[in-house]
């Protein structure tokens, strides 16, 4: 099973307790990213530091109960603060952040068997990650609650709050990349808010260090967010589009124009799967449809399940599902296709 950790207080004592409570998790995450960083990011650690020390100042006036949170998390585990800052800034800097990784699906709740907008998401990412999943129940001093999966050395993101608002989220590459905020600690703050509207006004208001996409539900309305440094672009679930399928390339043309030029075939192929196995469904939806898709195997090992094999270190480390409307999160934890399902819910 899982490990699954209970965390109440300010921003500061909650950091605290995740540090102290999944401690063995954060520590091996710290421990793998400090010796593998120059292979992932083809620098040294120290000079990486130094690149990012900006961002400190800048993350603790804007993110402020982000920040604390995270040196909470820091002190709880026994951890450098500034070592645990650069892991989850990490895609802002280095080769790794090209990378393709991670698969999307939103439904409408008029497409949707539960009759509520869903979520769902191939976390695809490091593998040693994929043994150091836990998941949280949040109860933050002053703001929602919140339920939330996690691994490793990152900061908790993704999950869904007690408002009903729900987010997971996607890699992508832009020109514009800048020093700035990191995309995961913008992450982290979004669960803080109370709907939809509210999140991307705060997201676009932040000065973003590079792209990234980002998946909301409410129980009756969803949309993904699509942001590069400086530009954002909307994709709306309506009724010509009640099923939204994102990877990492960039669908709308205002974040198009500043996408990194690479390949993105392995991304739109995976996308273009997902929407050809849910379009063969005839009616609504169901969760099960959801998991038999992102656990696709066809073009192995590029996929959109991926497995690790001699040319990578990354593959699909977990599956998930979040239905806002009954405030709950479905994990299907490492070797995520051959596993089942943990339920977790926030009442």
């Amino acid at each position: 099973m899982l490990p699954f950790f209970e965390v109440s207080g300010n921003p500061y004592e909650m950091g605290l307790q995740i540090g102290a409570l999944a401690k063995k998790m954060i520590r091996a995450g710290v421990e793998f990213y400090e010796s593998h960083w120059k292979k992932l990011n083809g620098a040294a650690f120290g000079k990486h530091l130094a690149l990012i020390e900006p961002c400190f100042s800048l993350t603790a006036k804007l993110l402020p109960k982000t920040f604390e949170e995270l040196r909470g998390i820091a002190d709880g585990s026994g951890v450098l603060f500034k070592n645990l800052f650069l892991i989850n800034s990490m895609e802002m800097i280095g080769v790794f952040r090209s990378r393709e990784r991670c698969t999307s699906i939103l439904v409408s709740s008029s497409k949707s068997a539960t009759g509520s907008c869903l979520i769902a998401h191939n976390e695809d990412w490091i593998s040693a990650d994929g043994r150091l999943v836990y998941i949280l129940r949040c109860r933050p001093v002053g703001e929602p609650a919140f339920l939330a999966f996690t691994y490793g050395a990152w900061i908790p993101q993704y999950g869904v709050n007690a408002d009903g608002l729900a987010l997971v989220a996607d890699s992508n590459t832009s020109k514009d990349r800048r020093v700035g905020l990191s995309q995961t600690l913008i992450g982290r703050d979004i669960l803080r808010c109370n709907t939809v509207s509210q999140a991307v006004r705060r997201i676009r208001l932040l000065p973003r260090s590079d792209g990234h996409s980002y998946v909301f539900a409410l129980p009756t309305e969803g949309m993904i967010l699509e942001t590069t440094a400086t530009e954002t672009a909307t994709l709306s679930l309506t009724s010509r589009t009640p099923i939204r399928v994102h990877a990492n390339d960039y669908q709308a043309k205002k974040t198009a124009t500043l996408e990194l030029q690479q390949d993105r075939s392995y991304s739109k192929y995976r996308r273009e799967r997902v929407f050809e196995l849910l379009g063969e469904k005839k009616g609504l939806i169901t969760k099960d449809d959801l998991i038999i898709t992102l656990s696709d195997h066809e073009r192995a090992p590029k996929s959109v399940c991926a497995h690790k094999n001699h040319q990578t270190d990354e593959e699909t480390i977990a599956k998930l599902i979040i239905d806002p409307a009954a405030r709950t999160l479905e994990v299907w934890p490492h070797r995520s296709c051959e596993s089942k399902a943990e339920r977790f819910t926030l009442k």
